[in-house]
Order: structure tokens, then C-alpha cells, then sequence
């Protein structure tokens, strides 16, 4: 069976979710296909991201669409070239600084982030319709809303399958609270993207969704052919030492994801200086945040790292945050925390999809001051509460999400399209 992935990113680093799921699904899934991957660079950094994925998924083919800049010398450059050049950054340095988050009033009916049809350069179409010419693939799949609208060109006589991380209609359902527009201008937006976004899903064979309360929303707002195949996470020897007491707090993701932005800013302002004056627990912010996208509190200790390899050293006698009251899907860092047996606060909405039990293996606050008791009843609770908290979260992540038991079951979704 042969496959081709076009996707918007390169699932490498493994420094947010999109990556981590994508990337975990792949490897086990190597060695019982022939897959090609295709996917857009655009720097030199992302070369080393494919040369590096070309060492740890040696199965795969990947196939680069190249859009680095090639910048001439300016002796051979014409007067227009150049302009063309400087017009070139002006409107990518325009675009970057749009694309900063106002974190004062993050809201998601004002972003100029929707693409409404996400249209893409000629250029690019042309690349992916010269590869889809081969056709020699049995199922082309499209991973991420951002490539939802290839389909308009795929051949009649493939299988076509668009794996959903997270629906734009959806996550704007979960916005409608926090945005400051009008009624009718919200429902005008989700009006809108719920159209596009069902007719191009009903031109596919199969929508994958990550959980059954994915599938059930999704078919809420008229979607079919839904399959539902959870990802996995990069099954390691985690030797994390046993919680003995809380030191700190971290929260894991980025700035890329405008649900993290929300969420987080929510937490540090809303609930974190109370907690740090009871407690002083520091705050350690995991994965790649801009300096405008920060969000600094006037009380605490807000740390920001960057992107971390090995997570264990601050992990370690540590609580993770779960602040996200904007999205769908299931969150990749609740994954890693059950496979990683650290304790989680988390939001209802943060834990949906997964099947979790509060005060069994995740603690759920949705309310400023739950979040702050769950919190006061980590810090004050013996540790033999956190232990088996965590041990019963690492129970249900073997039960449920185990590399063998997942991967298995999204080959199944293939074969099945096959048959």
C-alpha cells in the first residue's frame, strides 16, 4: 500500500503537539507502508529539520517543494529586481508583525489569521499537481485545516483522507465566549467557516478525528464519513523520579497556537499571583514563545525556555497547567503527562476527548478558584495522593494510548479504505 502525505509543517523538532502527533504516527507507521511525505521548506533551518527526519524515519521518502528565497548578487540584480526584493521583505516583515499577538485582547473573530478559502501561490499548486502526474499512490492524505483545500485536485480514482488536528469551526464555537463582537457578527464568521470547512471535508473518503467526542461534534455540524484514530505519542524509558513534593509549575506548548496564548494569559493573570503568594511557585513556560507574545506577571516567577529536549529536570516535583478554555481535539502535552506520570490541572475543555476522571487521574478546574484549591491540594496533599494520581494516569495512557494499540489502528483505517 502505498501512501503521500502533504502537510503544512515538517514534524520536527518535536517542540509542539502538531509535530509530536504526526511524528509518533509515522514512526511506528515506516516500517508497514511505503509512505512519501511532502512538505514545504522555506529556510535553511528547515532543510536541517528534513535532514534530520530523513536519520530518525529512514522509511519514509521525503519530498522537498522548495521556497527559500534565492537572493542574486546585487551586481547582477536589475533596478526592478531589487525593488521586487525590497517589497518582497517590506510585506513579509508587514506580515510577521501582523501576525504578533495582542495579548491584551486576544480574540478570535478579530484575527486576520482565517484564511477563510486558504487559497495557496500558483506556484506552489503547480508543484503538488506536477507530483500528483505520478500517480502511483493508493491513498493521498492532507494533514492540518491549512491544506483542507488541496483536495480540489486530487485524481478521481485515489483514496483521499484528511486527518483533522483540530476544526476551525469548532475552535470558534469554543472562542464565542471570550470575544468581544457581537452575536451577529460571530455567528456571520462560524456561519461562514462552517460551510467552507464541511464542503471540503464531504469531497474527502475518510475525516480522521482523535476522539469519539470529535466525531460526534464534527457530525453536529454536518460532517460524514468520520473515522475516528487517536495519535500516539514517542513511547520512551522515562526514568522520572518519584513526586515527593510540589516545587514548581510549568505549562507546555507555544506561542504558534492561539489557544495557549489565551489560555495562558488567563492563568498568569487571572490566577497565578495568588498562587504564587500562597505557595512561590515558580512558573517554567515549555515550547517557543515570541518577546510580544510573553506574557510577564507583575507577581511570580514567570520563566521562559524555549524548547526543551529532556524535560525530566524540570518536570521533576512539578505540576502541569492546562489553562486551555479555547479549541478541540485532544492536547498532545495531556498525552505526555499521563505518559510521563506527572500530576495535571487542566480546564474540562483542555482533558475533552480523552476520557479522563477528575481527582483519578487528572484534577479538573474550569473556575479561577478551583484552579487555585486544585493547586492548594497538590501542594498541601501527601505525596502518596500525587502517586497514585499518577499512577492511575499512566495506567489509563497504556490501556488507551500505547504506540502498538494506536498505530494499529490508524493502519486499520487504510486497509479498510483499500478493501
Amino acid at each position: 500500500m502505498k501512501l503521500l502525505i502533504l502537510s503544512s509543517t515538517i514534524p520536527y523538532p518535536l517542540s509542539h503537539g502538531g509535530n509530536v502527533a504526526q511524528f509518533s504516527i509515522l514512526s511506528y507507521l515506516q516500517n508497514k507502508l511505503a509512505i512519501d511525505y511532502c512538505c514545504v521548506v522555506r529556510s535553511n533551518q528547515d532543510l536541517s529539520f528534513v535532514e534530520e527526519l530523513k536519520i530518525k524515519l529512514p522509511q519514509i521518502n521525503f519530498i522537498i517543494i522548495n521556497q527559500i528565497p534565492v537572493l542574486k548578487s546585487k551586481a547582477k540584480q536589475s533596478l526592478f529586481s531589487r525593488l521586487e526584493l525590497g517589497l518582497y521583505f517590506l510585506y513579509k516583515k508587514r506580515k510577521e508583525k501582523r501576525g504578533k499577538l495582542k495579548l491584551k485582547n486576544i480574540d478570535s473573530f478579530k484575527s486576520d489569521t482565517f484564511n477563510l478559502l486558504n487559497s495557496k501561490e500558483p506556484v506552489y499548486i503547480n508543484e503538488i499537481a506536477n507530483l500528483l502526474k505520478l500517480n502511483k499512490w493508493d491513498i493521498i492524505q492532507t494533514e492540518f485545516y491549512e491544506m483542507i483545500d488541496l483536495v480540489t485536485i486530487f485524481p478521481i480514482n485515489v483514496k483521499k483522507v484528511f486527518v483533522s488536528h483540530e476544526s476551525r469551526t469548532l475552535r470558534l464555537l469554543s472562542a464565542s465566549d471570550y470575544s468581544s463582537q457581537s452575536e451577529s457578527f460571530k455567528n456571520y464568521i462560524i456561519g461562514l467557516n462552517r460551510i467552507v470547512e464541511t464542503t471540503f471535508l464531504s469531497l474527502y473518503d475518510s475525516v480522521v478525528v482523535f476522539s469519539d467526542y470529535d466525531a460526534i461534534r464534527l457530525q453536529d455540524i454536518g460532517v460524514k464519513n468520520i473515522t475516528v484514530s487517536p495519535f500516539t505519542t514517542i513511547e520512551e524509558n522515562n526514568k522520572l523520579k518519584p513526586f515527593v513534593k510540589l516545587e514548581k509549575l510549568f505549562f507546555l506548548g507555544g506561542s504558534n497556537h492561539s489557544p495557549n496564548c489565551e489560555g495562558l494569559q488567563w492563568f498568569i493573570t487571572e490566577i497565578y499571583p495568588e498562587i504564587y503568594k500562597k505557595h512561590q511557585l515558580p512558573l517554567y513556560i515549555i515550547g517557543y514563545w515570541s518577546e510580544k507574545a510573553k506574557i510577564i506577571s507583575d507577581i511570580g516567577e514567570v520563566v521562559y525556555l524555549g524548547y526543551v529536549e529532556n524535560l525530566n529536570p524540570i518536570i521533576e516535583n512539578a505540576v502541569m497547567i492546562v489553562p486551555i478554555r479555547v479549541g478541540n481535539g485532544i492536547r498532545t502535552k495531556i498525552i505526555l503527562g499521563l505518559q510521563s506520570k506527572v500530576p495535571m490541572v487542566s480546564t474540562s475543555l483542555g482533558a475533552e476527548g480523552i476520557g479522563l476522571t477528575d481527582e483519578i487521574n487528572i484534577l479538573i478546574a474550569d473556575e479561577i478558584q478551583s484552579f487555585i484549591d486544585k493547586i492548594d491540594l497538590l501542594k498541601n496533599t501527601k505525596s502518596e495522593y500525587v502517586i497514585n494520581l499518577v499512577d492511575n494516569g499512566y495506567e489509563f495512557y497504556e490501556k488507551n494510548f500505547s504506540q502498538d494499540l494506536l498505530g494499529s489502528r490508524r493502519l486499520d483505517v487504510y486497509k479498510n479504505l483499500i478493501d
